[in-house]
C-alpha cells in the first residue's frame, strides 16, 4: 500500500523533473540526451510491470482493510452514547490501517478499551484478514453462533461466514446479545447490562448447540455435511 502511494507520487512528480531533466540534457550534449531516450522507456516499462503486478494485490488488500474499518465503525457509530468520541474513534482507526500506531497520550480515557497499545498491533494485522475467506478455507467443523440482539455484530456478518462454509452450521439466536446472554427487557440499558451483569448466565440454547455440535464432531466426514442450518 505505502508503495503504491510512493509509485502514484512518483508519477505526478516525475513528468516535471523529467521535462528539467530533458532540458538540462539537451543543454550539456547530445550523446547525454541519445542516453536519456534508451534510459526513459526502459524505466517506463519497468514501472508499468511493477504497476500491473501491486495494483491486484492492493485492492485484494484494500478490500479487507475496508471491511475491518466498517465494522468497527458499525459497532462505535450504533451506540449513540459514543457520539462524542465517535469523530476521534474514526481517526484511529485511519491510523491502524495505515500500518501506523497511536500513542497512548492521543487516545480519549473512553476509547482506551479498544486501542489500547497493547491490542494495536492485533488491530493492525486484523485489518488484512478476512474472516469469510478463512472460513473459506478451513476444513473443520464450524459452528456461527449469533445473537438475534447483537449490537456489534451484525447477522450479515454471520450469513457470511455461512456463505463461505456451505457444511457449516449457523445459529441465530432471537433476544441474545453479543455476550450470548438473553436480553430481558426493552431498549439499549437491557442489552447493555447483558455486558457487565457476570450474574447473568449464558442462554441455554448457546450451551445445547455447543454439547450438541462438540458430539457431531467426532462424526465421519461424511455425517458432517449433513449437520443441519438453523435460522
Amino acid at each position: 500500500q505505502i508503495f503504491l502511494q510512493m509509485a502514484l507520487t512518483m508519477m505526478v512528480v516525475a513528468p516535471i523533473m523529467g521535462l528539467g531533466g530533458v532540458a538540462m540534457a539537451l543543454h550539456e550534449g547530445a550523446k547525454l540526451s541519445t542516453l536519456l531516450l534508451v534510459a526513459l522507456p526502459v524505466m517506463g516499462a519497468f514501472l508499468s510491470v511493477v504497476m500491473v503486478k501491486v495494483i491486484p494485490k492492493f485492492r485484494s488488500m484494500q478490500v479487507k482493510i475496508d471491511r475491518l474499518n466498517e465494522v468497527l465503525r458499525e459497532q462505535i457509530t450504533r451506540n449513540p452514547a459514543n457520539a462524542p468520541v465517535a469523530e476521534e474513534a474514526g481517526r484511529h482507526i485511519a491510523r491502524l490501517e495505515q500500518g501506523q500506531t497511536v500513542a497512548k497520550e492521543e487516545i480519549n480515557p473512553l476509547l482506551l478499551p479498544l486501542f489500547a497499545p497493547q491490542v494495536q498491533g492485533f488491530l493492525i494485522d486484523a485489518m488484512a484478514r478476512d474472516p469469510a475467506r478463512l472460513a473459506g478455507e478451513t476444513v473443520l467443523p464450524m459452528l456461527i453462533v449469533q445473537g438475534g440482539s447483537d449490537l456489534q455484530v451484525a447477522l450479515a456478518d454471520g450469513q457470511a461466514l455461512a456463505a463461505a462454509r456451505p457444511d457449516a452450521r449457523l445459529l441465530v439466536l432471537d433476544g441474545v446479545s453479543h455476550t450470548l446472554k438473553r436480553v430481558e427487557g426493552e431498549g439499549l440499558s437491557a442489552n447493555y447490562r447483558t455486558y457487565f451483569d457476570t450474574a447473568l448466565p449464558l442462554d441455554p440454547r448457546v450451551v445445547d448447540a455447543v454439547a450438541e455440535f462438540m458430539q457431531q464432531g467426532s462424526a465421519a466426514p461424511a455425517d458432517r455435511a449433513g449437520m443441519r442450518r438453523t435460522r
